[in-house]
C-alpha cells in the first residue's frame, strides 16, 4: 500500500477500505451541537468521492500518510459543509469549531506519544472502526448515540424508539462484541 518509484499505488479499493476509519473519524469530530444537522455517514461518502477524484495527485508513501491525507479531505469536508448553513442558521462560531475539534483530535492523538504509539493508536482506530461497522446496525447506533453523542440511555431510547433496558442491552451486545473483536 506504498508508493515505490514516483508511482501513486493508492487504488478505489484501497480508499475504500478506509470507509469505516472515515466514518469514525467524523463522528469524532464533528461537533456534537452539529451532528443534528449533518449525518456522519454523509460526510464520510462525501470525503471518499472528492479523495477518488483526487487520488492520482495523492502523494503519501505510507498508509499512516494516506490517512492523514483523508483526515485532512474530511476536516475540509465538515468546513465546507458548515459555510453552507444559513448565516441566520449557523452558529457564529460553527466553522470554527470544526476546525478546533479536528486539531484537537489530532492533538489528543499525538500527545506525549512516540511516531510508533502514534501509528499503534490509529491502526487500532482503523480495527474499531471495522469492527463497530460489523455490528448488527441498531448497536451500531446505541453505541454511536450514547458514547460518542453523550446520549443518555433513556435519550438513546428516545431516539431509537425503545425502552431504557433495551438501549442498554444493546449496548452490552454491542460492547461485548467490540471487545472479543479486538482482543
Amino acid at each position: 500500500m506504498t508508493q515505490q518509484g514516483g508511482v501513486n499505488h493508492w487504488s478505489p479499493q484501497i480508499l475504500a477500505s478506509q470507509s469505516n476509519y472515515l466514518l469514525l473519524l467524523a463522528q469524532f469530530q464533528m461537533p456534537r451541537r452539529l451532528r443534528s444537522r449533518f449525518e456522519p455517514a454523509d460526510m464520510a461518502q462525501t470525503t471518499l468521492e472528492k479523495a477518488l477524484a483526487k487520488l492520482d495527485q495523492c502523494r503519501a508513501e505510507t498508509e499512516a500518510q494516506f490517512r492523514a491525507w483523508l483526515r485532512k479531505i474530511l476536516t475540509n469536508v465538515l468546513a465546507e459543509e458548515v459555510r453552507r448553513i444559513p448565516p441566520c442558521r449557523a452558529g457564529q462560531n460553527d466553522s470554527d469549531a470544526v476546525q478546533d475539534s479536528s486539531r484537537d483530535f489530532e492533538e489528543a492523538q499525538a500527545k506525549g506519544s512516540t511516531p510508533s504509539e502514534r501509528l499503534r493508536r490509529e491502526e487500532q482506530m482503523v480495527r474499531l472502526a471495522n469492527a463497530i461497522a460489523a455490528l448488527p446496525a441498531d448497536q451500531q447506533r446505541a453505541i454511536r448515540l450514547h458514547h460518542l453523542d453523550g446520549l443518555s440511555l433513556i435519550d438513546v431510547g428516545q431516539r431509537m424508539s425503545r425502552s431504557k433496558e433495551a438501549v442498554a442491552g444493546l449496548l452490552f451486545r454491542g460492547l461485548k462484541s467490540l471487545r472479543d473483536a479486538l482482543i
